[in-house]
C-alpha cells in the first residue's frame, strides 16, 4: 500500500496489517516516515478496495517520484554513529601524529647529518662553525683514551660537561631520531616526549654555540668573529635546533585543540 508524508511529502509505500480484514471502519494504522521520521496515521480501507497499483499523484512532475519503502532510509544507530565517529576521531589523530613525527625525524637527522660532516671534516663554503657540533669525535676520544677523557673534569666539572657537551647533545638529537622512526613505523606517536627532547636539544646546540666565547667576549662580538669568519654553520645548527623546539610546541598546541 501506499501513502504520502504530509510533512516532507515523500511517496510511501508499507505492508498493511495482517489483520487488516477484521479491522473497524476508520481504523488509522501507525507509520513512521522514513524520510523525516514523523508518525502517520494512515487509514486502511476494506480488504476488497485494497489498491495493488499505484500511480504518482503528479503525473505531469518533471521528475517522476518514487516511492520509498519502509525501512530503506532508517536513520544509523546511536551506537553505530558512536563508532563512526571515533574511528574518525583515530584516524586523525594517526594522521597528526604521522606528521608530528615526520618533522621530528626531520630536525634530529638535519643535526645528526652537521656531526657526521663535522666530524668527517668536511668544508663547506659559508658553513664553518659545524666542527663545534661534532659530538661523535667526542665520543670517539673518550672511547680510545678514557683518562685524558676524565682528565677533562679535573679542573673543574662545568669545563668537564662543556666538553663534551656535544656528545649529550648527540645522544639526545640520536634517541629523539630512533623513537621517532620506530613511533612512525608502529604507528605509536610522541606526545610530550617530542616537546621534553626538544628543549634538551635546543639547550645543547645553544650551548655549544655560545660557549667558550661569551665567557671571555662580548655577544656582540662574538656575532662579529662569526661573521668575519663566515661560520654561518653555527646560525644553521641554532636554527634546526630552534625550529624543532617551536614545531614541538605548536604540535602541543594542536593536539590540545582537538581534544
Amino acid at each position: 500500500m501506499y501513502t504520502k508524508c504530509p510533512s516532507c511529502r515523500s511517496e510511501i509505500s508499507f505492508e498493511p496489517p495482517a489483520n487488516m480484514a477484521n479491522l473497524p471502519d476508520g481504523y488509522k494504522h501507525k507509520i513512521k516516515c522514513p524520510s523525516c521520521g514523523v508518525t502517520i496515521g494512515v487509514k486502511i480501507p476494506k480488504q476488497e478496495s485494497t489498491v495493488t497499483s499505484f500511480t504518482p499523484q503528479n503525473e505531469f512532475a518533471v521528475t517522476p517520484e518514487t516511492p520509498i519503502p519502509v525501512g530503506t532510509a532508517v536513520e544509523p544507530k546511536e551506537e553505530e554513529k558512536s563508532k563512526k565517529k571515533k574511528k574518525e576521531k583515530v584516524a586523525a589523530e594517526k594522521k597528526s601524529g604521522a606528521i608530528r613525527n615526520i618533522f621530528m625525524l626531520i630536525f634530529s637527522a638535519l643535526l645528526i647529518a652537521i656531526n657526521v660532516i663535522a666530524y668527517l671534516g668536511v668544508s663547506i663554503p659559508f658553513c664553518g662553525g659545524f666542527e663545534r657540533f661534532n659530538g661523535i669525535g667526542v665520543i670517539a676520544d673518550a672511547i680510545n683514551d678514557f683518562e685524558a677523557f676524565k682528565g677533562l673534569f679535573a679542573t673543574s666539572f662545568l669545563n668537564g660537561i662543556t666538553s663534551i657537551l656535544p656528545a649529550i647533545a648527540l645522544v639526545f638529537i640520536a634517541i629523539d631520531f630512533l623513537v621517532a622512526l620506530i613511533a612512525l613505523f608502529g604507528k605509536k606517536y610522541g606526545r610530550i616526549f617530542n616537546l621534553i627532547f626538544a628543549i634538551g636539544i635546543t639547550y645543547g646546540i645553544v650551548g655549544i654555540a655560545l660557549y667558550p666565547d661569551l665567557l671571555s667576549i662580548s655577544l656582540q662580538a662574538y656575532l662579529a668573529n662569526v661573521l668575519e669568519a663566515q661560520a654561518y654553520g653555527v646560525f644553521i645548527a641554532v636554527g634546526i635546533a630552534a625550529l624543532q623546539f617551536i614545531f614541538s610546541i605548536f604540535f602541543l598546541k594542536s593536539m590540545k585543540k582537538k581534544k
